[in-house]
């Protein structure tokens, strides 16, 4: 879903975070997170959350915490055949914004309970990254979509990724957290996409949400 579209509204919130509740409506996100835990929507399995060099980090981040994940558009393309059925949190989002957007990444997580992790997220890190000409003619956010409510939070950290890597990024010797956001039903919360967050383990049910990158152009 690669349509470009200006929406007649300004970005609302904050300059670092917006947090959205009541987004679509809770009827739209109880029948979308129905028809996408049902069987035969496929899901595939990620061994890890997330990738990359966990040793320094060992007493504070869940390690090898497996995902199963469905790709909706990789790269700026389409990637599902299921893309209709996120077609109004699409627009829901564009129309956010009074300028040109496109979206680069949207991909649904599952992650299912461990309650030997509570507590623990997953490595800090970024989910895309974008060329100097591209940050240069847009502002880059990474969102979320939740499905479902569950005892668990993003957390946002004050630290940012510098060097805009996200294979070999410039970890900080220490993360300090900017935010928690609470997983709760139909709610859509958005930052700049260089901001290191983390997503965390769950006890008490699987964590549903839909996780979106994409760019705002400038002009």
């Amino acid at each position: 879903y690669t349509e470009r579209v200006r929406g007649s509204k300004p970005c609302p919130g904050t300059k670092h975070m917006n947090v959205i509740e009541n987004f679509l409506g809770e009827q739209f996100s109880s029948d979308l997170f129905k028809k996408m835990t049902a069987t035969g929507f496929p899901w595939y399995f990620f061994e890890h959350m997330v990738t990359g060099s966990f040793e320094e980090y060992e007493d504070t981040f869940a390690l090898h915490t497996p995902v199963f994940r469905h790709n909706f558009i990789k790269a700026g393309n389409v990637n599902s055949k299921g893309i209709d059925l996120i077609a109004p949190v699409l627009n829901r989002i564009q129309n956010l914004f009074d300028k040109e957007l496109v979206f680069f990444s949207v991909h649904a997580n599952l992650l299912c309970p461990n309650s030997g992790l509570t507590g623990k997220y997953s490595l800090p890190h970024i989910d895309v990254t974008y060329d100097s000409v591209t940050r240069e003619e847009g502002n880059c956010f990474t969102g979320i979509y939740y499905l479902n409510t569950c005892d668990a939070s993003t957390r946002l950290y004050n630290e940012k990724n510098l060097n805009g890597n996200s294979i070999e990024p410039d970890f900080p010797d220490v993360f300090t957290t900017y935010n928690d956001v609470a997983s709760k039903q139909d709610k859509f919360v958005y930052w700049e996409a260089d901001r290191y967050h983390s997503g965390p383990a769950t006890a008490d049910v699987p964590r549903v949400l839909i996780n979106f990158n994409f760019v705002v152009r400038k002009v």
